[in-house]
């Protein structure tokens, strides 16, 4: 009886909210799959290649938009619950507002500048729909990574995976099934009205978490922002790299290119579902125990993370390596080329999925601009050799670029986090205080 009562009380606890983050990344990935493999059976190749670098331009925009706010906010708000307090509402309005502000700005020097150093390299045309599309997608992302963030802060963990994984491509899909599409235009604007939704709904849970009243936390826009700005390095540069591998193949080679890479980095990282959802709450447990000063907790936690991401990831990198040109050929024939490119993809995900708590541990424990740092200078070498290995190798080229910037990255991280912190994410030990350790350190 002592150990089914153990057992509950993990299930409702931090090991409980990882389990629902797998699951409810699991099923945006197979939502996210349905779309793409929509789009890739019904436009092509190079329909598939227009969608994607639409999208995850706008991506990439809401994380430069951002600036690391999202990380700041699980940081910050992680306080709230710890001390037994709610969120002031205030604070919450006057972030929303400066989010929102932020779009506006950014989207109205975006689309001033000449499109022949925006659109047109990276193999889009030049007309104000692409650029409308791309702001509006960006406007949804910004608020529904930043809603779910605090949500998370707050131990709203359901309705976090809700706003940011689940209601888009679900909204996305009932679209699809109820009316068709008849261009990836249209697809692209029923994308922008579900990303819409995931705002306000994410605005409104969030709302609903908070308080009036002086005992009430109050976290300022000027301190996420310096919270913020390490991670914001982090989080541009892995996106950068993500829309940078489809700019790269584009620009290089053709759109329909970029659509087959494209779709062979889709398959490739719905490895990473879960890795991503069981980060997203070890972000929130490991800030909590941080602030309570429990060094051999967070140890401890770290490996177990390490240990379910790499069950995760193992045997089914192994299964896709072997049944790649397979599971490429279901999308169409002329997605089979990019076989070779998903294999090599592999490495990095094993990788990701070992070492990630470092990175999480590094900038939660005051570390955040070592981390930027050496982000921010394995960005910039993948940058410069990916457009070499795309001459040399064509499509492959680039994945091995990206699976060799993060396999470098993640072993520097995992170092790093034993020198300047002194824990070991893979043996989950507290080898004791380091002696040059971050700001924030107990």
């Amino acid at each position: 009886m002592a150990s089914l009562a153990s057992i509950s009380t993990r299930l409702r606890g931090n090991l409980g909210n990882q389990l629902l983050a797998f699951v409810f990344r699991g099923l945006s990935v197979l939502l996210g799959f349905l779309i793409s493999y929509y789009v890739g059976r019904t436009f092509g190749a190079e329909g598939s290649g227009h969608y994607a670098l639409i999208t995850q331009t706008g991506m990439l925009f809401s994380m430069l938009v951002l600036g690391g706010m999202d990380f700041a906010v699980v940081k910050e708000y992680s306080a709230a619950p710890a001390s037994g307090r709610q969120a002031h509402r205030g604070s919450i309005w006057r972030l929303v507002g400066f989010i929102g502000l932020s779009n506006l700005g950014f989207m109205l020097m975006f689309a001033m500048l000449p499109r022949s150093l925006t659109l047109e390299p990276i193999g889009l045309k030049p007309e104000p729909i692409a650029v409308a599309l791309i702001g509006a997608i960006m406007l949804g992302r910004s608020y529904s990574r930043l809603t779910a963030a605090f949500l998370r802060s707050q131990g709203g963990n359901l309705a976090s995976q809700i706003v940011e994984l689940v209601l888009i491509p679900l909204i996305v899909l009932a679209a699809i099934a109820a009316l068709g599409f008849a261009s990836v235009e249209t697809l692209l604007i029923a994308t922008v009205a579900a990303g819409a939704c995931a705002a306000l709904l994410g605005i409104e849970r969030s709302l609903n978490r908070t308080a009036t009243g002086p005992d009430t936390l109050r976290v300022g826009v000027r301190q996420l922002l310096r919270a913020g700005l390490p991670m914001w390095g982090l989080g541009v540069a892995l996106n950068l790299a993500d829309w940078y591998s489809v700019a790269i193949v584009s620009s290089l080679g053709s759109v329909a290119d970029a659509g087959v890479f494209r779709m062979a980095s889709l398959v490739g990282n719905m490895l990473s579902f879960g890795v991503a959802g069981t980060m997203g709450v070890f972000a929130a447990h490991a800030a909590r125990l941080w602030h309570n000063q429990d060094r051999a907790g967070l140890g401890r936690a770290a490996r177990r993370t390490m240990l379910l991401n790499l069950a995760m990831v193992g045997v089914p990198a192994i299964i896709i390596s072997l049944l790649a040109p397979w599971i490429l050929g279901i999308i169409g024939p002329e997605f089979v080329a990019g076989t070779d490119a998903l294999r090599l993809l592999m490495i990095g995900q094993l990788s990701y999925a070992i070492f990630s708590p470092a990175s999480q541990i590094l900038a939660i424990t005051g570390n955040a601009n070592r981390n930027l740092v050496l982000v921010l200078t394995t960005t910039a070498l993948f940058m410069a050799g990916a457009p070499l290995l795309y001459l040399a190798m064509g499509g492959a080229g680039v994945a091995l670029a990206v699976s060799l910037w993060m396999l470098s990255r993640n072993l520097v991280q995992y170092v790093m986090l034993r020198r300047f912190v002194g824990l070991d994410c893979l043996t989950g030990r507290d080898l004791g205080p380091a002696p040059n350790p971050g700001t924030d350190t107990p």
